[in-house]
């Protein structure tokens, strides 16, 4: 897995390195800017030879600039600075490398206001190429004047765009746009990808991605400790191993699965059908009584064990027929298509409450458990809500949500004392000690019913397979998100996003490991 810095955490790095190993900041500065122009070289060579426009800002990140600037002229490149900051607004290391432009016979364009601003649009439509040097990751306001209009005309003005660092307008933890933000087709980080690189909208935004080392000392990074890390395919080991010829069914697992009601029927079949590829021993499909008859697209594998119904959905259980049901059972998944009749919410309470083995909670599942709190059960537990069930559970709103997915996975999984899973584009996943996990796989096509309930029978499966598999809950839940994504990525280049539908991930969840198996997936996945 690859470390995903926070703006904070970038920053503490940065002071480090500089305060207690003793780089000089200008030492640092430099390789992160000699990083950009070789970078600027490789991709936008072509470009190059029309001229490059530096926008730069009043910080750090406008000091960037300047060194490619500096940089590239020296290797005969045309290269003007627009600078968005009175002069004596810029100083430190910035100032340093903007007083050495004059004697590399670099102009400077001094844009004041939004009069300035306006007169450097055709200079932008020009360009070869235009840099954006203006913020980095320490913004944390909202841009606007004439920062904001420059921006519009970055992204209006149609030469390709490189961003140093992060495009301007991000937030480097968040992925949110601060009021507006450059469209890029590169960015050129430093040391690690910031969070804010994966996480949507901002992730939509950043263009190709490239990670430059600067002179911070890996053992530092690791050291720091950082919070987040990007999923790869490594996840997917444990289920690339040989199974040993000793093996039988009772060695992977046996998943309990209550879903289904009169009403979603087919939410029962993906997860149970999902479980099986997931690799599972054994799957006992719990249902309400009347219910089986529906069942017919159901892998034959599938025990199916009725329940007392009402109105078509499950009515509470007595605790002696839970019990005999639960007999040699591994993992419990509860919650696609089960509906939200109080008897329902009932039995589910109850499960969650009563039973200690590892369960997964989805759908109406976690619709029963909003407002309740802290789960009860010291048992593993992992819940995968989507943004609005994640509002449910926590009181709030679902912008609030969106507007910070780090932080509300966080809080969630803290208060919930839960694995959680925050499902959209750039699934989390988190426990409750804080540690954060993104993931990579997924697309668009994915936005379709039934997707969830993929999701849920997989990672019931794996968490049936502990013992088989040597998963722990944390561990299992990481890999199924994974595979979910992977799955899906193959079924929107085989068929396309538009036609995709749940049962078409399911099909193509051994493709997804063969590629794992294969290799094949690195560059498939690479900085996604």
């Amino acid at each position: 897995m690859i470390e995903l810095l926070t703006a904070e955490e970038m920053a503490a790095l940065d002071r480090h390195t500089i305060q207690q190993i003793g780089v000089p900041s200008l030492v640092l500065m430099e390789n992160a800017a000699d990083g950009c122009a070789r970078a600027l070289e490789e991709r936008f060579a072509g470009g190059l030879d029309d001229g490059v426009v530096i926008v730069a800002g009043p910080g750090n990140n406008g000091g960037d600039g300047h060194v490619i600037a500096r940089k590239l002229a020296n290797r005969g490149h045309t290269v003007d600075v627009l600078l968005l900051s009175p002069l004596d607004k810029v100083g430190g290391d910035a100032r340093t490398n903007l007083d050495l432009l004059p004697a590399y016979q670099v102009p400077v364009t001094v844009l004041s206001d939004e009069n300035d601003v306006m007169e450097c649009q055709a200079m932008l439509a020009d360009a070869g190429v235009i840099v954006d040097a203006l913020f980095g990751t320490g913004l944390q306001r909202d841009l606007g004047g004439r920062f904001a209009l420059m921006v519009e005309l970055i992204n209006q003005a149609g030469p390709p765009v490189m961003a140093v660092d992060i495009p301007s307008g991000i937030d480097a933890t968040t992925g949110a746009i601060l009021g507006c933000a450059v469209q890029a087709d590169l960015s050129v980080t430093f040391c690690r990808p910031k969070l804010g690189h994966f996480l949507h909208p901002g992730a939509g935004l950043r263009g190709d991605l490239e990670v430059v080392e600067i002179g911070i000392p890996d053992g530092e990074v690791e050291r720091s400790e950082p919070v987040a890390t990007l999923l790869d395919e490594d996840e997917l080991a444990p289920l690339l191993e040989g199974r040993p010829e000793a093996a039988h069914k009772g060695t992977y697992g046996h998943l309990a699965l209550f879903a289904g009601s009169e009403e979603m029927p087919g939410a029962a079949v993906l997860a149970a059908n999902a479980a099986f590829a997931a690799g599972v021993g054994l799957v006992t499909l719990i249902v309400p009584d009347g219910v089986q008859p529906l069942l017919r697209s159901l892998h034959p594998e599938v025990i199916v064990r009725g329940v007392p119904a009402r109105d078509g959905g499950f009515d509470q259980l007595p605790a002696s027929r839970r019990d005999e049901l639960l007999s040699g059972k591994t993992a419990i998944a509860i919650g696609p298509g089960v509906g939200r009749r109080p008897e329902t919410v009932a039995l589910i309470r109850a499960l969650e409450r009563d039973v200690e083995l590892p369960m997964v909670i989805d759908a109406d599942g976690l619709r029963a458990l909003a407002g309740t709190g802290a789960l009860a059960s010291p048992a593993p537990r992992v819940m995968t809500p989507h943004p609005g069930e994640m509002a449910g559970l926590l009181n709030t709103a679902t912008a609030d949500v969106e507007g910070d997915r780090p932080g509300t996975i966080q809080r969630a999984a803290r208060e919930l004392n839960a694995i959680v899973v925050l499902k959209g584009a750039a699934s989390l996943v988190s426990q409750p000690t804080g540690e954060l996990f993104v993931n990579p796989t997924g697309n668009a096509g994915m936005a379709c019913g039934g997707t969830g309930d993929v999701l849920t029978g997989l990672l019931g499966g794996l968490l049936a397979q502990e013992r088989g598999l040597e998963l722990d809950p944390l561990s299992a839940t990481c890999c199924a998100v994974f595979l979910h994504g992977l799955a899906g990525d193959l079924a929107a280049e085989a068929l396309g996003m538009a036609p995709m539908r749940a049962t078409h991930i399911t099909g193509l969840v051994p493709a997804a490991l063969e590629a794992a198996a294969a290799s094949e997936i690195e560059e498939f996945l690479r900085w996604r």
